[in-house]
């Protein structure tokens, strides 16, 4: 025996004791030395067992053509191997059936020192042949009748020799129209290759259950499960013993709860573990000279439909877009629904990045098309990010997040679909590294309130401060600017604490300075976007103006253009409840959307800020000093109040002033400084010659 064999006895040992079939091993005089746990429980008295060995199976109780041991033993020898059948009894009792194969084991010197016997009990399965039946025609057709399987005798054609009455049932046919038939004729050509490897291993196991599909009396395919038995020649002409019945409702409900559980029941589509093994099969059977594009879909403006028009309406628009997914795929894409209004899609496969946008750029008018649900007129777009197999991952669970960063990506950007890069997974790390700095420092305090003073250009007076958020960052960290945390907070969910604890601490500050002085300047917050689409957020400024006791006239919430544009009636109802208590409006950085002037004439405003790229070259720029000409005269005209940001040069101050602007900010004046600073800045302001000579613009 070699030492690799020698390592794998162990195991091999262990393997006989848990298998359900009989292993022995027989010493040379055919007495067992070992045996299995199945062969202990047959096998119970060895020495009083009486044996019965047998080329071929009887059924008899005292069999004619019995073996005797030595002689199997000694075939065994002679042709390397024996199989036959074994039949025995204790005393008394009932005899057990066995089929059996013996091999001989030799020794390094090449002697044979041990047989393997294995086998298995075919006791309930052993039928007597059919010369033996002696029960009248009448009692057995009776008898047969009573069976809920179809049991049929076949040839070596598998022609039809005998079916019990059952098979009418299974199958709408009576036992005269099938016998004398074959029955390969009635099997599903995808089943028959099958079938008839089945019964090439009957050769060497005697029994097989094989599952096929047959053709019923009206052309339809029902599933059988056969448990075929091969034939002693004594049975002949009949060569198979077959015993089916139907599985098909059986089948039915199996993979009813298989699709249950691999599918989204809303769109019946794949889900996120299905098509994920999707994507693993793709990767297993791709040609190494192709490539495998996997798409994450996000809806633009399926939030909005579903808040206002509720989620019966969304979940219909959702069913639809599936559907469209579907019809734009080839035959080997996959399209599945992650959940909410994502979705991924595996394109199988693609020769090239072109001919990927090709099928990108088919799927977007697709899902673009206006949809009519309950006698509404909806539209949706798509962002769309795209990783590539094998260059951006190479198992289907980093295709998928390469994809879902490149959407991010082409929403941040406005395009409609992008490709996933390198560059971008880091920026995705960082995005995250800042998330969890975000959240430590909302729990550890690391924010503070900064203030910058808005004066009037020509007098110098003060008006009113814009409280700025600052981040106080650990000794040794990069700072952030407000732009990237404020934007992080809204990408993680954050922003409804940290602009709660922005609005109190302001309202907290500017309350105590109007304590302190009788009277203090008007402060202006920033709120985001997301915070004055929450139906929540009014109720929350009313709160903490009661908390505090801040007059709301000395409160002025600042937006941008974007807040006020698509935000349908949430922030419009927001803007006219905080006007309603006396709040100013101020509109931030105008000029740099996507301006509608409708909302200056329909909006509840005080005062709109020009942003400060309007004033890089106002200086030197006739056509830019008309722009802020234009703006002025339109915003006085409709009672607003006017303010320049970024300010930073005597020469903008002063035409700003000639301009009329009605305020100015910007590090000309002073930088944002702690609220600490703010009395003696303003101090020092008011005692300043701000009287700035007037410059004369060209006519």
């Amino acid at each position: 025996m070699t030492p690799e064999i020698s390592d794998w006895m162990p195991w091999l040992a262990a393997t006989a004791q848990k298998t359900l079939d009989i292993s022995c091993l027989l010493d040379p005089q055919g007495q067992m030395v070992y045996l299995n746990q199945a062969a202990e429980t047959i096998f119970l008295a060895p020495e009083r067992m009486e044996l019965c060995w047998l080329a071929e199976f009887d059924a008899s109780d005292a069999p004619s053509s019995a073996l005797s041991q030595l002689d199997i033993l000694q075939k065994a020898t002679d042709e390397q191997s024996w199989r036959g059948f074994l039949k025995h009894r204790l005393p008394g009792a009932d005899w057990t059936s066995l089929a059996v194969t013996v091999v001989p084991l030799a020794a390094d010197t090449g002697e044979i020192a041990r047989f393997h016997l294995s086998g298995h009990d075919i006791t309930a399965l052993s039928l007597p042949a059919l010369p033996s039946i002696t029960i009248e025609t009448p009692q057995f057709d009776l008898m047969m009748g009573l069976l809920e399987d179809v049991v049929s005798l076949h040839d070596d054609h598998l022609n039809t020799l005998y079916a019990t009455p059952a098979v009418s049932r299974i199958t709408g046919l009576s036992p005269k129209q099938i016998v004398g038939k074959s029955a390969f004729i009635r099997i599903h050509p995808e089943d028959r290759q099958r079938v008839l490897h089945t019964l090439r291993c009957l050769k060497r196991q005697g029994e097989a259950v094989v599952r096929w599909r047959h053709s019923n009396s009206t052309g339809e395919w029902c599933w059988l499960e056969t448990r075929v038995r091969l034939l002693e020649s004594s049975w002949a002409p009949a060569t198979y013993l077959c015993a089916t019945r139907d599985i098909t409702q059986q089948l039915a409900t199996a993979e009813t709860v298989l699709w249950r559980t691999q599918h989204d029941i809303l769109t019946e589509l794949p889900n996120r573990e299905y098509f994920l093994k999707q994507v693993q099969s793709a990767i297993d059977t791709l040609p190494s000279e192709h490539m495998l594009a996997t798409l994450f879909i996000d809806l633009d403006g399926f939030k909005r439909i579903n808040d206002s028009l509720g989620h019966e309406t969304g979940d219909a628009l959702l069913r639809v877009v599936a559907q469209r997914l579907r019809d734009t795929l080839r035959t080997h894409d996959s399209v599945g629904r992650l959940g909410g209004d994502e979705f991924t899609i595996l394109l199988n496969p693609v020769h090239s990045i072109e001919e990927t946008e090709v099928l990108v750029r088919r799927i977007l008018p697709a899902v673009a098309r206006s949809v009519m649900i309950g006698g509404q007129e909806l539209f949706v777009g798509t962002s769309i990010g795209i990783s590539l197999y094998p260059d951006d991952g190479i198992d289907p669970e980093t295709l998928i997040q390469h994809a879902d960063v490149a959407m991010d990506q082409a929403k941040r950007t406005g395009n409609n679909f992008c490709y996933f890069d390198r560059s971008m997974h880091d920026a995705t790390q960082e995005r995250l590294r800042q998330e969890r700095c975000l959240r430590r420092a909302l729990d550890q305090g690391e924010f503070e309130m900064h203030y910058q003073p808005l004066c009037d250009p020509q007098t110098g007076e003060v008006g009113s401060l814009e409280a700025l958020l600052r981040w106080k960052r650990p000794a040794g960290e990069q700072s952030i600017s407000p732009a990237r945390f404020i934007a992080v907070a809204e990408e993680c969910g954050l922003i409804e604490p940290l602009g709660s604890w922005t609005l109190q601490t302001v309202c907290e500050q500017a309350a105590a300075w109007h304590t302190e002085w009788g009277s203090c300047p008007i402060v202006a917050v920033n709120v985001s976007t997301l915070q004055l689409t929450q139906p929540w957020f009014l109720r929350r400024v009313k709160s903490v103006l009661s908390t505090t006791g801040l007059p709301p006239d000395r409160l002025e919430i600042e937006i941008t253009e974007s807040a006020l544009l698509g935000q349908g009636n949430v922030a419009q109802q927001t803007l006219a409840g905080l006007h309603a208590l006396g709040i100013r409006i101020a509109v931030d950085d105008f000029g740099t959307g996507y301006s509608s002037l409708s909302y200056l004439r329909d909006l509840p405003l005080d005062c709109l800020k020009i942003d400060a790229a309007f004033l890089v070259d106002l200086v030197n720029s006739p056509q830019t000093q008309a722009i802020i000409r234009a703006i002025i005269e339109l915003s006085h005209a409709l009672d607003l109040e006017v303010i320049a940001e970024g300010v930073e040069e005597a020469a903008q101050r002063r035409i700003l002033a000639e301009l009329g602007c009605d305020r100015i900010q910007g590090f000309l004046i002073s930088p944002a400084v702690s609220a600490l600073a703010i009395p003696d800045l303003l101090h020092r302001l008011k005692d300043e010659e701000t009287h700035p000579a007037p410059l004369h613009l060209a006519a």
